[in-house]
């Protein structure tokens, strides 16, 4: 039985949500993350509701900066999604959870000797073999630098983390010869470990949040209250996307199956339309994660295995569904929109038996989980902060202008 106490705040934030603002105010596909950061606060207790409570407008309307950080910070966008289908079907699946070992075993590593540009590792054989050792190219032993030897994975685990993680760079990563001398017996002064990143380009979500967690925890272990909310405002972001089915697979908006936009349609449409009017939001209290790289994983997957029906639901719908019945022009943002007609977002919510519903609800409560569980690791820390010396006003801003000279070209789901 949910508390009264419960319920009557729940209430109250539900009334001063500003009914329609959210969507009509915020770019396309914004509106559910607002929502999310605003009722997660809902489920914390008293102590840190209240610390939440008092800034819940920057909670809400920072929900949306990762998104806005996308097309403008050179490594954002891969911190939204993960192919988990890509590995799974080539069969890395045993190691993704591991971040570091998922690295070793996706990439290419590559030794530069003069002109002599020669594959190291085979370390693909290593991920479908589930060995512990990972041996020298075919290429590098009949160039006679190696023999037909390798070495352990965990020494190449240790040395990865020492020596080749702390230099990465997505375009040109590569470490000297120098610094890898105690794990590869042949290394000579000069030679170069070049690196192809092969892994990060499907995504990195669930190894980001992990991330963005223990950062959360430093800032409320240190009461950085600029930190804490900049920090709790992104952690929902990207909860929030852990949620989405199609965060979770290759075909990230249909676009390999003739299903271009249910991307959007998914995320953005349905709430839009019913979320208000009709989901449930009552989702009981935040609890404690004992484990959080399990209970982000668990959302991957949970999510990762409704992607199927979201497209086939949506195929078979629009197969029996005349063209002019699908789409509608809508105004949005002052601008004229073909958009999914809303009886056909009805039918489609409802025939996923409100999946979309499910996850919001999901995304409400484990948002509020992870937040209360960062300040319990932290130690409980006293939120109240002096006035005189109230960070908040410093967080403000940081995301909201975006250098328009800076627009990278990325991975657009809509």
């Amino acid at each position: 039985m949910l508390s009264y106490r419960f319920i009557l705040v729940l209430l109250l934030l539900s009334i001063n949500l500003p009914k329609g603002n959210l969507m009509q105010k915020a770019e396309w596909g914004f509106y559910s993350h607002k929502l999310i950061n605003r009722m997660a606060v809902c489920t914390l207790p008293d102590d840190l509701m209240t610390f939440y409570r008092s800034n819940l407008d920057y909670i809400t309307s920072h929900a949306v900066d990762p998104d806005k950080r996308r097309y403008a910070v050179k490594g954002e966008a891969i911190r939204h999604y993960i192919d988990l289908d890509y590995w799974s079907r080539l069969g890395y699946s045993n190691w993704l959870k591991d971040y570091t070992y998922a690295m070793i075993l996706t990439n290419r590593f590559y030794i530069e000797r003069g002109e002599m540009n020669l594959l190291l590792f085979d370390t693909l054989a290593v991920a479908q073999g589930i060995q512990d050792s990972v041996f020298f190219s075919t290429e590098l032993i009949q160039s006679k630098i190696a023999d037909a030897h390798g070495i352990p994975l965990s020494d190449l685990h240790s040395a990865f983390l020492k020596k080749m993680l702390p230099v990465y760079d997505s375009e040109l990563w590569k470490v000297s010869g120098d610094d890898l001398r105690e794990v590869i017996p042949f290394i000579e002064s000069g030679d170069i470990v070049k690196i192809d990143d092969r892994f990060t380009a499907h995504g990195i979500l669930p190894y980001h949040l992990e991330r963005t967690y223990n950062q959360l925890v430093d800032a409320f272990r240190s009461k950085n209250k600029t930190r804490i909310l900049r920090l709790s405002a992104d952690i929902g972001h990207y909860i929030g996307d852990a949620h989405v089915p199609l965060h979770t697979s290759e075909n990230y908006n249909g676009q390999l199956s003739g299903q271009e936009g249910i991307h959007a349609f998914w995320e953005s449409r349905i709430p839009e339309l019913f979320a208000e009017a009709e989901f449930d939001f009552v989702v009981g209290p935040a609890m404690y994660i004992s484990d959080l790289r399990s209970f982000i994983w668990k959302i991957i997957m949970d999510s990762n295995c409704e992607v199927a029906s979201v497209l086939s639901t949506e195929k078979k719908l629009s197969q029996i569904t005349s063209p002019d019945q699908q789409f509608c022009f809508d105004e949005r943002q002052g601008n004229v929109t073909k958009i999914q007609c809303k009886d056909y977002a009805k039918k489609y919510h409802l025939l996923l038996d409100n999946q979309v519903e499910e996850r919001m609800r999901a995304s409400i409560i484990d948002l509020g989980s992870v937040w209360l569980s960062a300040w319990i690791d932290a130690g409980q820390p006293d939120l109240n902060f002096d006035s005189s010396r109230d960070q908040t006003e410093d967080a403000i801003g940081l995301d909201s202008l975006i250098p328009v000279s800076l627009k990278l070209k990325i991975r657009d789901h809509e």
